[in-house]
């Protein structure tokens, strides 16, 4: 099972079942009963949820690479395949380049604004997801009410997920096969 819940303070609670049963325990329904069968403390994944917004992924030889320099975080969606689709530029780059430095720098040119693209996409589903007032978590029902209905939906998905970006094939000297 998982949960998401905005969270305040720079530190991860001391007890992660002291603080799932704070944030969700007043909800009713079955969550008491599932909060009284939760596992210890020490059994419970408790995380946050970031991206890493890298001013530059390289310096010299050294490379961030994958999440390290582009992750867009769980809300995103795409996280792996954005990392496959970044080392295939990279390795484009590297094969038509022959200081390593040039084929760092050319990797970050085209494939940057496809990242900064997905990450704004995930900023506005973290929102979705975990509304921030009871004025957001209004507006998400309502949104998810009229989601059923033909044109909506397509713009909802529009919405939370971005554009569908340009196809691997265009940042590739050559066909990738």
């Amino acid at each position: 099972m998982s949960a998401a819940h905005r969270a305040t303070g720079a530190r991860l609670p001391g007890d992660a079942r002291a603080a799932l049963r704070h944030e969700y325990g007043t909800l009713g329904r079955l969550v008491p009963r599932v909060l009284a069968k939760c596992p210890p403390s020490s059994q419970i994944h408790y995380g946050r949820v970031a991206q890493a917004n890298q001013p530059c992924w390289s310096r010299g030889r050294a490379v961030l690479v994958g999440d390290a320099s582009q992750a867009v975080s769980l809300f995103a969606g795409p996280g792996d395949s954005l990392a496959i689709g970044g080392a295939c530029v990279l390795a484009d780059q590297l094969a038509r380049t022959s200081r390593v430095e040039d084929a760092l720098h050319g990797d970050e040119r085209p494939w940057r604004p496809v990242i900064v693209r997905r990450q704004r996409a995930a900023r506005r589903a973290a929102c979705w997801f975990v509304p921030e007032s009871p004025r957001d978590l209004r507006v998400r029902r309502a949104a998810l009410q009229l989601s059923g209905l033909p044109g909506p939906h397509r713009l909802f998905g529009v919405s939370l997920t971005g554009r569908q970006g340009p196809p691997l094939r265009r940042f590739a000297s050559s066909r990738l096969g």
